[in-house]
């Protein structure tokens, strides 16, 4: 399936605004400073719905 993701990300990536269908958008957030609180996956785990939070935006 990734052959298949790397061949169609150059047409998406006009197509939707510079989404990239052969990254790992989950690997991504974890190493960043975002807290993942919740992950919902949709067509078996092909699509995922990822909540976080920053912890370093100052309280308000």
């Amino acid at each position: 399936m990734g052959k298949a993701q790397d061949l169609m990300t150059p047409l998406w990536k006009k197509a939707f605004g510079g989404c990239h269908l052969n990254r790992d958008t989950l690997a991504l957030i974890q190493n960043s400073k975002l807290s993942v609180t919740v992950i919902e996956t949709y067509y078996k785990g092909w699509v995922l719905k990822i909540d976080c939070l920053n912890d370093f935006l100052p309280s308000q």
